[in-house]
């Protein structure tokens, strides 16, 4: 399955914040499906008043076990996110742990380089994420930070369409993290990039909150996800349906437009790959579509995970890389 996003959102589109108020509560200490619909319906909060000050900010709504699972729902299905996940996760806030090197995103701006997927099957988000990000400075549209520096006081604001309309989501900074040795810690979900952009969790930890907790975005269609980041309807095209001449000129035409492609691989159980080391029913950020004059046709992908690569023919190594065919298509390997 491929996904097109069929506009690129205006300035103005990003600008709306709908803020809607509603009678009932927010009842958090047994949550339900109607917890997130009733947290989504509840006034926000002044996030431009928030931002400003000096004080530490705490998200009451979206705090503790209850943002990673919910007891009796996913967990015995999934068994992704282990019931036993509060013994080795450590609450840490992102500014205190990582403020002295890390950043919300460098002065180049936020690139799909950034994303690293973390412990749970949300490929189709994180890619998308990615997939949003190839244009320069898109992605950071969503966020109500507009400093690419981590939040002194913790609070991050980002602009969420549910069912089309936009929604602002307020999270604080307070991340799940785990000892990985010798005194370091990461992040348990999202990872932060090599760069040290942490935009990455703190958009996964706004997304989860908008579905309920982490483990309700396991799982999903990255069209779903596009429609959430930008507002924007999708297409979906099927290799059955269309021969490779007519699916390549899609591509071509898509990529062209410097619209947002999104690549879904079938088969079994997220994790296993094929010969070629595609992983199965996995979704992979499409960057470039190019044909060689040798008549090579060429697909630039990046997996989410950040590190699985191509192994059969164009890999990084093979010797189809020619200097010429380098200079010609001028791609970074």
């Amino acid at each position: 399955m491929i996904d097109f996003d069929s506009r690129r959102m205006s300035a103005s589109a990003q600008t709306q914040l709908i803020q809607l108020a509603s009678s009932q509560s927010v009842d958090w200490s047994t949550p339900t499906c109607n917890t997130t619909c009733n947290l989504a319906k509840a006034a926000n909060e002044d996030f431009y008043s928030l931002v400003s000050q000096k004080d530490t900010f705490s998200d009451a709504t979206f705090t503790g076990k209850n943002t990673l699972y919910w007891d009796g729902y996913f967990s015995e299905q999934y068994g992704q996110i282990a019931t036993n996940v509060e013994e080795f996760v450590a609450w840490e806030r992102a500014y205190t742990k990582f403020g002295s090197d890390k950043h919300l995103w460098q002065e180049g701006g936020i690139t799909p380089l950034d994303i690293r997927q973390g412990a749970i099957g949300n490929c189709w988000f994180i890619g998308s994420a990615g997939a949003v990000a190839e244009i320069p400075h898109r992605l950071e549209q969503i966020f109500l930070n507009t400093s690419g520096k981590l939040n002194t006081a913790g609070i991050y604001g980002v602009n969420l369409y549910t069912l089309g309309v936009p929604n602002t989501i307020i999270v604080d900074d307070m991340l799940p993290l785990y000892d990985a040795g010798e005194g370091v810690y990461k992040t348990l979900f999202a990872q932060i990039g090599e760069n040290g952009n942490a935009w990455g969790t703190i958009l996964e930890k706004a997304f989860a909150k908008a579905h309920g907790n982490y483990e309700h975005i396991i799982a999903g269609s990255p069209a779903d996800a596009l429609r959430m980041l930008t507002g924007s309807p999708s297409i979906e095209l099927r290799n059955a349906e269309l021969s490779a001449d007519e699916m390549w000129a899609e591509l071509k035409r898509h990529d062209l437009l410097d619209e947002m492609i999104m690549l879904n691989t079938p088969g079994g159980f997220s994790g296993n790959t094929d010969e070629c080391g595609l992983v199965n029913n996995h979704a992979y950020i499409v960057l470039q579509a190019k044909q060689t004059s040798n008549g090579d046709r060429l697909l630039k992908m990046r997996n989410p995970w950040g590190f699985e690569k191509w192994t059969c023919d164009w890999s990084d190594l093979s010797d189809k890389w020619t200097q010429t065919i380098r200079d010609e298509l001028n791609w970074q390997l």
